[in-house]
């Protein structure tokens, strides 16, 4: 690499990491570690979602048992409240013909309503049943135990910090 390269690579670190110079080595190997160690949160966040939507023993077949895209679907009707299915399928990333599948499954397993809009009865709107709320709220109040697991582990000051970052992370991510 010549060294108008290595400079310009350094000058742009620098620009990413406040004014401190840092190597295009050394924010691999961060970015590394983070993806790694945000892989182990996020799988066991996963299990813990997994194992409420599957609780009481249901088989995988059970009508009850939800998939990780039926329980990020079911989250994002909650924090809708109501909403069309187009913008369910943009939420999730999705085609409309297959939110609309999904959400027949769920309507099937009674987790989803579809109802027609009181603005223009010609739109239909999905909202989640009272059923498919306690279930979300069973999956987070799991999640919140094993963050505050965390908290007492780590200690104080390391999740104050844990949790600062987060928020510059979201900031940067919005």
């Amino acid at each position: 690499m010549n060294t108008f390269d290595e400079k310009t690579q350094l000058h742009h670190a620098s620009n990413l990491t406040g004014g401190t110079i840092v190597s295009k080595d050394k924010i691999r190997h961060l970015a590394n570690d983070i993806m790694q160690n945000g892989r182990v949160v996020y799988e066991r966040i996963i299990f813990l979602t997994d194992a409420v939507s599957s609780e009481a023993d249901a088989p995988q077949s059970s009508p009850k048992s939800l998939t990780l895209a039926q329980e990020r679907m079911l989250l994002s009707v909650r924090r809708h409240g109501q909403v069309a299915l187009t913008r369910l399928a943009a939420d999730l990333n999705v085609t409309a013909p297959s939110a609309s599948a999904m959400v027949d499954r769920l309507v099937e397993k009674g987790l989803l309503e579809r109802t027609h809009s009181k603005r223009d009865r010609r739109k239909v709107v999905i909202t989640a049943t009272d059923e498919a709320l306690e279930l979300i709220s069973a999956v987070e109040n799991r999640i919140l135990s094993f963050f505050e697991e965390l908290v007492r582990k780590v200690g104080i000051d390391t999740a104050c910090q844990w949790s600062e970052v987060l928020k510059r992370v979201r900031e940067v991510l919005k």
